[in-house]
């Protein structure tokens, strides 16, 4: 079921980001990723509440110490989530998960547009 897969992705990301936050020595970056676990969280929890289950738990995740790789590995699983989310939306049969995947394609690339901005 593509809303299993969401969430999946989603408390994947968030925990990612929570991690690369962690490890970053610049502010700024550590902000960005902060803001984006924050977001993810957020996603995974409107998610869940469709699958109408009661709590999820989010795992540790490896990442780098470096902020570049971590920007490149956020950049390569945002542009892998946008593109689930709009074959999502398109194959869903109901119309509101269909209108959820196509809102969470658009802030997915929103946040493309801010990772790549970051790696500048």
């Amino acid at each position: 079921m593509n809303l299993i897969q969401a969430l999946n992705m989603e408390t994947h990301n968030a925990s990612f980001y929570k991690c690369a936050s962690e490890k970053s020595e610049s502010e700024e970056v550590r902000a960005l990723f902060k803001r984006l676990a924050k977001n993810e969280r957020e996603h995974a929890d409107i998610i869940r509440k469709h699958l109408e289950l009661d709590s999820i738990d989010f795992l540790e995740e490896e990442c780098s110490i470096d902020d570049i790789e971590n920007i490149e590995q956020a950049i390569i699983a945002t542009k892998e989530t946008m593109s689930f989310y709009k074959g999502a939306s398109i194959d869903s049969k109901e119309s509101k998960i269909s209108i959820l995947f196509n809102a969470l394609a658009e802030v997915e690339e929103g946040y493309l547009k801010v990772l790549v901005q970051a790696k500048k």
